[in-house]
C-alpha cells in the first residue's frame, strides 16, 4: 500500500536531499542515491546510499603504508603524529576492507606512525525539527566532508597528514580547502587514485587549481570585509538550521554597522 516516486533534476546542487520535492507528495522519507553533502535534514528522514566503484585493496594497504613509512624521513620537516586516511564516497564501502588491511601491515617500516582510515558519518539522518544548528564534530571527532576521524593517539587535526584516497573533483578540493591550512607542513594533502594504482602522490592531482580556488576564496573574504551592504542568499529550505543561520549572520552584521538583505533563491531560471 506504499506509494514510491523518483525525484530527479534538482533545480540546487544533486548532493543535497531535495526536501522540498518530496514535500510536494507529503513524502514520509528519502533516500538520496549517489553523492550526497550529508547535511542534516529539517523535516524528512532520510538515507543515503553511495555509489561503489572497484578498488585495490591490497595496493591501496601497500601504497599507504610505504607512504607513512616516508614522510619525514631524511627531511627537516617534521614528522607527523598520524596518518588520516580520507576516501570519497564512492569507496566507502572498502573502508573497513582497507583498515583491517592496513591493520595486519603495521608490523612494516613506520609502525610508529598512526595510520586512520576515517569513517563515513551516518547514512541514517533524522531531522531537526528544533531547527538548530548542531556541531559537525562530536566526541572528539573531526570531520572532512563526508568522512570523520579521531586519533587514539590524541594528535590532534594540526600534527596529521593526510592522503585523499579517490580521483580528483569537487569531493577532493572540498577536502583539500578544509585541510590547506593545517597540513601544509606535511607538504599538503597526498592522493591515492583507484583507477590508477601504483602509490602515493604526495602532490594530489588538483593541487594547482585547489590553490587557485583558495586565493580566490580568500580575495573574496577581503572583498566582503569591505562591503557596506551585504546580501544574504538563501539557496535552500531544506537544510536544518538555516533560519538560525540567517538570523546569525543578520545580528553578526547589523553589530558591524552595515545593512543586509535577505534574499530567497526559490527556483532561479
Amino acid at each position: 500500500g506504499r506509494e514510491v516516486f523518483v525525484l530527479a533534476d534538482t533545480t540546487f546542487g544533486a548532493c543535497c536531499v531535495d526536501e522540498v520535492g518530496a514535500a510536494h507528495r507529503d513524502a514520509d522519507a528519502i533516500v538520496h542515491y549517489g553523492r550526497a553533502c550529508c547535511s542534516p535534514t529539517s523535516r524528512t528522514p532520510a538515507r543515503f546510499v553511495f555509489d561503489q566503484s572497484p578498488i585495490d585493496v591490497d595496493d591501496a594497504a601497500n601504497s599507504i603504508r610505504a607512504h607513512a613509512a616516508s614522510l619525514g624521513v631524511g627531511t627537516s620537516a617534521a614528522r607527523p603524529k598520524a596518518l588520516v586516511v580520507i576516501a570519497d564516497q564512492e569507496y566507502f564501502w572498502a573502508s573497513a576492507a582497507l583498515r583491517m588491511r592496513l591493520a595486519s601491515t603495521s608490523g612494516a617500516e613506520g609502525e610508529d606512525l598512526e595510520v586512520i582510515v576515517a569513517e563515513a558519518v551516518n547514512v541514517e539522518v533524522d531531522p531537526v525539527r528544533s531547527g538548530g544548528v548542531r556541531s559537525v564534530a562530536s566526541e572528539g571527532r573531526e570531520r572532512v566532508g563526508a568522512s570523520v576521524f579521531a586519533t587514539t593517539s590524541g594528535a590532534s587535526r594540526e600534527e596529521c597528514a593526510y592522503v585523499w584516497l579517490g580521483k580528483e573533483g569537487p569531493a577532493m578540493t572540498h577536502a583539500m580547502l578544509v585541510l590547506s591550512d593545517v597540513c601544509e607542513r606535511f607538504g599538503g594533502v597526498a592522493q591515492y587514485n583507484p583507477d590508477v594504482g601504483g602509490g602515493v602522490k604526495t602532490e594530489a592531482d588538483g593541487a594547482n587549481e585547489t590553490a587557485r580556488a583558495l586565493k580566490r576564496r580568500r580575495f573574496l573574504i577581503a572583498k566582503a570585509k569591505e562591503a557596506q551592504v551585504v546580501g544574504i542568499v538563501a539557496g535552500t529550505l531544506g537544510v536544518a538550521g538555516y533560519q538560525e543561520m540567517i538570523s546569525n549572520l543578520r545580528r553578526l552584521i547589523a553589530d558591524s554597522g552595515r545593512k543586509s538583505y535577505t534574499i530567497v533563491a526559490g527556483k532561479p531560471n
